[in-house]
């Protein structure tokens, strides 16, 4: 891992499906910008960037959306992005269990071994 990234929304949202969204479009934004800079430097990646996450609504809504769930209508925007840039390839939405998640590190206090082996994995000792 050569980039980690932590920050504040400035909004409260009403629904954790909509935090995790908007954390995961910042993180696909990065994404995007990292895979130009390869682009430009010649070392193109082809498969799309693997995008992990423990919120199930999240990975769902963002990769398959069919219309049928009403409450989020105001999310369609960010939605219909992530659901553009999974269809062409550029991202892959993974789920991964909340216990194994690396990026929590950044983001809870914690100690101890589990602890230890987040941030080994992070730092990509594992």
């Amino acid at each position: 891992m050569f980039y980690f990234k932590s920050y504040m929304a400035p909004t409260v949202d009403l629904a954790t499906a909509e935090g995790e969204t908007g954390a995961l479009i910042e993180c696909a934004k990065d994404a995007i910008f990292y895979r130009g800079i390869l682009k430009e430097l010649h070392m193109e990646q082809v498969q799309p960037t693997p995008l992990y996450g423990d919120n199930d609504s999240t990975i769902i809504l963002s990769t398959e959306y069919s219309n049928k769930h009403r409450r989020v209508r105001y999310m369609l925007p960010k939605i219909m992005w992530l659901m553009e840039q999974t269809k062409n390839q550029v991202l892959k939405m993974l789920r991964l269990g909340t216990k194994e998640l690396p990026p929590d590190v950044g983001t809870k206090i914690g100690g101890g071994n589990e602890f230890q082996q987040k941030m080994n994995r992070t730092m990509g000792s594992i």
